[in-house]
């Protein structure tokens, strides 16, 4: 899906989820719900259209283009929750190449074809969609190869494509504190702007990104509960465990950080980042972290292979550090200027080797990772001149 601000996301319609709120423009499907279905789908069809022209304009629902993003930023506060704009794919190139130019107005044509290219290789290879109810599947999405957009096609569309000047810079600046990630990372670089914006996001993703290793050391080991060898051993159990009697291991003081009420919504291992779900990390005590951190590094050992994890080569090192550096910020609920700092410099260096935890971590349903990717390239090749065409005019 291509991001455009706040939780609103730009998508062809061959994915159309009836438990989005959502806008539909579509000359197959930019048509009303189903009276049948109107009582059994709990989500709004906030406005569809056949195409552009049956929607905005004179004496149409939005008169013109700049009303229609106003009422798509009322939506995305009211709701509170994903709003996605289906369209079909002459819909859907009119719309990247309209947002692109008002929105990035030093874009050169092959800059925002990249742009609109890789979001739509990214859902072609990982059939990237997310549902209110079903958070975390990835349907594979075959028809997205029928969907590839040449340069030839997209230049043509973008070239013909009018922004008047000076209309949209309102709403630009209003929307700028939620508007993509990668925008406001060139930007950064390249001026040293929005960085109190950056700083809230990273904030963020560090979160994310460390909640992701406590879930999946916590998956780990109640995976290999009974293994030989199992990281549950190396955790001094005070009791043993069989197929009888695997529910008393969260009665066990060896195992509390995994199951202490306090840190933990649910006993379980959470599925999805929910307020009920969410790891407890500001309520960890000192001697709490420590146990944390001996009992990641029992995973880690493990995954990969590690004979020491107290002698480790001098990456490895980095990498542990890292990560456990990002976890004091988490805890500590603040974002200074130093962690800023430290968080570029660890993209830059790049001593993490896991691309999981990039920025803390990166969602793929929220970010355009080969743009990301492209960023940092450039920057640690002192290339930041390739980067203007992504910078924010405001």
């Amino acid at each position: 899906m291509f991001h455009l601000f706040k939780r609103v996301y730009l998508d062809l319609d061959d994915s159309i989820d009836l438990n989005v709120n959502r806008y539909v423009i579509s000359q197959e499907n930019g048509v009303d719900l189903l009276h049948d279905l109107a009582g059994v789908v709990h989500s709004d069809l906030i406005a569809f259209a056949r195409n552009l022209d049956e929607l905005i304009g004179p004496d149409k629902k939005y008169a013109n283009f700049l009303l229609f993003l106003n009422d798509v930023n009322r939506k995305a506060d009211s709701y509170n929750s994903r709003i996605v704009i289906y369209c079909d794919r002459d819909t859907y190139l009119k719309l990247t190449s309209k947002w692109i130019k008002i929105i990035l107005p030093n874009a050169t044509p092959d800059d925002a074809y990249g742009l609109v290219s890789s979001s739509m290789f990214m859902t072609r290879m990982f059939g990237i969609t997310q549902s209110v109810n079903n958070s975390f599947t990835r349907p594979y999405r075959q028809t997205q190869i029928e969907h590839y957009v040449s340069p030839q096609e997209f230049h043509a569309q973008y070239n013909s494509t009018v922004v008047e000047t000076g209309v949209y810079d309102g709403f630009v600046s209003l929307i700028t504190p939620t508007i993509s990630f990668e925008y406001l990372l060139a930007s950064y670089f390249v001026n040293g702007t929005h960085k109190d914006i950056i700083k809230n996001i990273l904030k963020t993703t560090l979160k994310f990104g460390a909640q992701q290793y406590v879930y999946e050391a916590k998956a780990f080991m109640l995976r290999q509960l009974l293994s030989n060898n199992s990281m549950a051993e190396e955790c001094t159990p005070t009791g043993s465990y069989d197929l009888g009697n695997l529910d008393t291991i969260a009665l066990d003081p060896a195992f509390d950080i995994w199951f202490d009420s306090t840190l933990w919504g649910v006993q379980g291992v959470p599925v999805a980042h929910t307020s009920y779900s969410e790891f407890q990390f500001e309520k960890l005590t000192a001697s709490q972290f420590q146990k944390l951190k001996s009992h990641l590094e029992f995973h880690w050992k493990r995954l990969w292979l590690f004979d020491d994890i107290e002698n480790l080569g001098p990456r490895a090192t980095i990498w542990k550090n890292d990560i456990f550096r990002m976890f004091d910020i988490v805890i500590s609920n603040q974002f200074t200027d130093s962690d800023l700092d430290f968080v570029i410099q660890t993209q830059l260096s790049g001593p993490i080797a896991d691309p999981a935890c990039q920025f803390g971590g990166i969602d793929l349903t929220k970010f355009n990772m080969p743009l990301i990717n492209y960023i940092t390239r450039c920057v640690v090749k002192d290339e930041k001149n390739k980067l203007n065409g992504f910078v924010l005019p405001i």
